[in-house]
């Protein structure tokens, strides 16, 4: 009877160890599956920041080239041609005639970009019409370019000078008429950062595709 009695204590105290030995297996398949949930939610987290990174590169992307896109469709073949042609025969009528005003300001190459960035899509599209033209334009000039009136065009090419002074260079006729441009310095500059800024875009596209890779 007494041996019976330590014969079935032993038993019990093998049953209780085998279930602590369970309990902590189960524990450490917890543990381990808590830090695999905690890897696969940073994954997720890093992979959520690359997808909205992209996002925003698309959208700046086709900001872009919806801006472009209405640039250029002013200047298309059924429209562009003939109001160059009226632009450039007005301009030819008062050639000698033109006195520059100076500013006296530099174009320091680091601030076009973030100059650009400043104007509305519509300022910047004035901007694109004197990047893109050899010609000095007046107020009326570019509101027959861009299809606006000339009022609207004198007071953003006022908020372009306000937010940006380097951008624009204006002469005034004899006869008072105000006409703006780019000069050649600052117009290659600005193509230059232009370039540049696609460039890193364009890298940083590819490293972002390489990591979710």
């Amino acid at each position: 009877m007494f041996f019976w009695f330590f014969g079935r204590r032993k038993e019990i105290e093998k049953l209780k160890q085998d279930i602590r030995n369970s309990f902590a297996s189960v524990k450490e398949d917890m543990k381990k599956m808590a830090a695999w949930i905690k890897h696969l939610d940073t994954k997720d987290n890093v992979l959520e920041s690359e997808i909205a990174s992209i996002k925003n590169e698309i959208e700046q992307i086709k900001e872009n080239i919806d801006e472009i896109s209405r640039f250029i469709s002013f200047f298309d073949a059924r429209f562009g041609k003939k109001v160059f042609k009226q632009v450039f025969n007005k301009q030819t009528a008062v050639e000698g005639v033109q006195t520059p005003v100076q500013t006296g300001v530099q174009t320091p190459r680091t601030l076009l970009i973030p100059a650009l960035r400043g104007l509305s899509t519509s300022e910047r599209l004035i901007v694109w019409a004197l990047l893109n033209t050899d010609l000095k334009l007046s107020c009326e000039d570019l509101a027959v370019l861009l299809g606006k009136d000339k009022a609207t065009i004198r007071g953003q090419i006022n908020n372009i000078k306000q937010k940006s002074e380097f951008l624009i260079k204006e002469i005034v006729e004899k006869n008072g008429k105000k006409r703006y441009f780019i000069d050649e310095k600052t117009k290659e500059m600005l193509l230059e950062a232009i370039k540049i800024r696609k460039s890193e875009r364009k890298n940083k596209l590819k490293r972002t595709s390489k990591k979710k890779k």
